[in-house]
């Protein structure tokens, strides 16, 4: 039973919009005017199209095939398969009062065939009843089901006495159907006559059923008051919903809320109190490209309107309303006074700025020396918040010139490396022509600046316009990123290019939205239009294709490989400017920013330099206090696993908790022994790496938890199976055996050859396939041609080599790959803002 109603909320939840052709509409006739959620589905086109990868993703990997041809099991593969087909199905669900108390029963209604129905007559698990003229059934699962007229109608939950009143309404002995509910119908009218996807919420009837459950149920104080102010709230409506659907690449959608005229009269509220107007300030703003514009009328009767609402719902309104008043130091009531007419706010941007343009708007009139009042008011309140902040005055300036004024925030100094960004200029002031003007759009009091916003807007008057623009959002953030890239010292990582590209790749056709609202006083009623269309983004291989070609500095070296294998500038040659470009200097092992040698202890002919200087600029290995890197000594488990866990940037996701390690525990330190201090430098990194499954340790039998052995030395077969489980390279290499010992390894599909000349590495060995993935790929080397010595302590300058090896790979490997969801979930780095602009 359970399983079957987690279906079918699922399906009302989950399947969005679409639908051509309309079914019949007689469906209402079968379902009661007392439901409280009625869901009306109808798909085709995309929106059917995603329902069935859905249901493909559902069943793939499944092993499990069912075999069984009961009633309940037919009845769900017809819901599916008609949604599928396009027909309309049709759901609500209802309360019946059973003995004082409310029962739910979900009713569904879709067409059906003579053959489907005799179908479903003959399984043998079915109770028949007899009701007036018509026969209904009783399954296995308690639910219901007959057929009346062309429509197969379903019950879940509730009983038999529920599917008798839906054939009392089929013969007419009832009347109370949702096709005579006329408020219903108003509803219903409103939406688009082709819906996809449906849903309504009869406010009253809610309300009536939670009325009903408070007389037979004790209730505290608390919760009483909780319910009161429900009560209140959705008491000033009737019904609420939404309806979506597709044409020719376009999806329209409604929202609609009808209102309880008497109760909004008896409070003195409207759903529509600053009237209609027909949008035009839009034409005053400055000509960049929208990201989001918004306008609306009457600001000041939607805020003595949401006074009315705010204080029918929280009794202590006024006071709070006070105490905010006082906290800023700002007639919130007295502002809006001057908010009558036009307002408006718009989201801007273009290529001369990397910061997009804030611009708010409104029509004062004639009222000017109000609105003097109110912006000298905001200049002084901004001024003193600045004075009492930490921000250093030098960072500011503010100056008043006639009735302008602009404040320069110089935020030009790059923090944590980032780049440096433009100075920023925000004008307050208050136009010729009566527009009061917030904007950081340069010189914007200029009328030759103020030419004006394209937007596709009808001529026609409404209550309230917005207009979004996502492409111009995804253009943009291409530019914030190109600056970041060609600007910063730190690249951004190669994951995060993978998931930006990857993501944009599946949404780049959403091109705009569009929101009119057309409210009166007792309906308020959203429509929307979200166009989409075949054009693509640039792909995350044309990305790398075009790093490849590029080399900004001119030092001979792409920007690719400055970026994320040198991490060096890829807009400086030569960053100390002692005539040796940055990445020669790395390879000899000195430091590109100056002051000699990266490590006094590592020269030009070590073998190792290179990579222990790579891993040094990425900030994965460090030195120590005498400036020393030590490379031939041993390393520890801890060592070790820290600097993989910063390499493979596993320190920035903590969620990678999928280990065979910590199943059925809700804590892995439950497991561990040996690493519980959270003060212990290693602590982070090593439970990372056990919760990830990067390592294992030892199983104490008689405690039943694991040693990790942080401060042990690692061996050479612990430190390449470590890295076979989080490289990418390394996990997708597949062993393939061959005589021919010259055979090339292909990195695209890493095959590998099975030659490894080691007499000490054997097949039975536990560490034999990471190990021979390794030598196969060229990450690991023998100690001699003989010998691998896989139980040999692992030093510093080794490690450093091996997982300088793998990350290449990795990077190799991920610059060819086809992106997938996973690789698009993990990167889009959160502290980006944090970077850029706090102190």
């Amino acid at each position: 039973m359970k399983k079957k109603i987690s279906l079918l909320v699922i399906m009302i939840m989950l399947l969005s919009p679409i639908s051509t052709k309309a079914a019949s509409n007689v469906s209402e006739d079968f379902h009661p005017d007392n439901a409280s959620i009625i869901t009306d589905i109808q798909l085709s086109g995309a929106l059917r199209d995603m329902l069935l990868n859905m249901l493909k993703n559902m069943t793939e990997g499944s092993t499990e095939k069912s075999t069984t041809t009961n009633t309940d099991n037919i009845l769900q593969i017809k819901l599916i398969t008609s949604i599928l087909n396009g027909d309309r199905l049709f759901v609500t669900m209802a309360f019946s009062n059973d003995q004082g108390s409310l029962t739910p029963s979900f009713i569904v209604s879709l067409p059906i065939t003579e053959e489907e129905w005799n179908n479903l007559l003959k399984n043998e698990d079915l109770e028949k009843s007899t009701y007036g003229t018509f026969d209904y059934y009783k399954t296995s699962e308690d639910s219901y089901f007959t057929k009346l007229g062309n429509f197969l109608i379903i019950q879940y939950m509730g009983n038999g006495s529920e599917m008798e009143h839906i054939i009392d309404l089929a013969d007419n002995k009832k009347t109370d159907s949702l096709s005579n509910n006329k408020e219903y119908m108003q509803m219903v009218e409103s939406y688009l006559k082709t819906r996809s996807f449906g849903i309504t919420l009869n406010i009253t009837e809610i309300l009536k059923n939670l009325e009903d459950q408070m007389q037979n149920a004790e209730k505290s104080e608390e919760e009483k008051k909780g319910i009161t102010m429900f009560e209140n709230f959705y008491g000033l409506f009737q019904f609420i919903g939404g309806s979506i659907a597709e044409k020719d690449k376009t999806y329209t959608f409604n929202l609609k809320v009808q209102g309880n005229e008497e109760k909004l009269k008896e409070s003195g509220l409207s759903l529509n109190p600053e009237g209609t107007f027909t949008p035009n300030l839009y034409k005053k703003f400055p000509p960049a490209k929208p990201i989001f514009y918004s306008e609306t009328f009457n600001a000041k009767a939607v805020q003595e309107n949401s006074e009315i609402l705010t204080k029918k719902i929280f009794d202590y309104y006024g006071d709070e309303f006070k105490k905010m008043q006082t906290d800023i130091g700002v007639d919130i009531k007295n502002m809006y006074k001057l908010f009558t007419k036009e307002t408006g706010i718009a989201i801007q941007y273009d290529e001369k700025s990397v910061l997009p343009y804030f611009t708010f708007m409104a029509n004062v009139g004639t009222d000017m020396e109000e609105a003097q009042k109110t912006l000298d008011l905001l200049v002084k309140i901004i001024s003193e918040s600045l004075k009492n902040s930490k921000i250093p005055k030098n960072v500011y300036s503010i100056n008043t010139s006639g009735n302008v004024t602009k404040l320069t925030l110089d935020i030009t100094q790059g923090k944590n490396n980032m780049p440096s960004l433009p100075k920023i200029t925000i004008t307050f002031g208050i136009l010729d022509d009566g527009t009061l003007v917030a904007s950081n759009y340069p010189d914007i009091e200029k009328p030759e600046n103020r030419s004006g916003i394209e937007l596709p807007m009808k001529k026609e008057e409404n209550s309230g316009f917005t207009y979004i623009n996502m492409r111009n959002i995804w253009d943009w953030s291409d530019g914030l990123i190109r600056f970041i890239r060609q600007n910063s010292e730190n690249a951004l990582s190669l994951n995060f290019y993978q998931g930006y590209y990857g993501m944009l790749e599946k949404i780049y056709h959403w091109n705009d939205l569009t929101l009119i609202e057309k409210n009166t006083e007792t309906q308020s009623l959203l429509t929307g239009t979200l166009r989409t269309d075949e054009k693509t983004h640039s792909s995350f291989k044309d990305f790398i294709k075009n790093m490849k070609k590029s080399d900004q500095d001119g030092d001979g070296i792409n920007d690719y490989y400055e970026n994320f294998v040198y991490h060096t500038p890829v807009n400086v040659q030569d960053t100390d400017m002692d005539g040796m470009n940055d990445v020669e200097e790395l390879k000899k092992g000195l430091n590109p920013k100056g002051n000699g040698k990266l490590f006094a202890d590592i020269s030009e002919e070590n073998y190792y330099t290179k990579d222990i200087a790579l891993l040094q600029q990425s900030g994965i290995f460090q030195g120590y206090s005498d400036k020393k890197f030590h490379p031939e000594q041993s390393i520890t488990r801890a060592e070790f696993i820290t600097a993989v866990v910063k390499a493979f940037n596993l320190s920035d996701n903590p969620k990678i908790i999928f280990s065979s390690n910590v199943k059925n525990h809700t804590n892995a330190t439950d497991l561990v022994s040996d690493v519980t201090d959270i003060n212990e430098w290693y602590y982070q990194p090593m439970m990372t790496a056990f919760n990830a499954t990067l390592i294992k340790g030892n199983l104490d039998k008689k405690t039943m938890s694991w040693k990790l052995r942080p401060l042990d030395r690692i061996t050479r077969a612990e430190a390449i199976t470590i890295l076979s489980r989080v490289s990418k390279s390394l996990k997708k290499a597949s062993i393939s055996y061959s005589t021919n010992i010259n055979q090339p390894i292909e990195l695209d599909n890493l095959s590998l050859v099975s030659n490894m000349p080691f007499v000490d590495v054997k097949s039975s060995d536990w560490f034999f396939v990471p190990v021979e993935k390794a030598y196969g790929l060229g990450i690991a080397q023998g100690k001699t041609n003989e010998y691998f010595k896989p139980q040999d302590e692992l030093n510093r300058a080794d490690a450093a080599v091996l997982i300088r090896r793998t990350l290449e790979k990795d990077i190799e490997l991920s610059s060819n790959e086809t992106i997938n969801m996973q690789d698009i979930a993990e990167p889009i780095e959160k502290n980006l803002f944090e970077q850029s602009f706090l102190p």
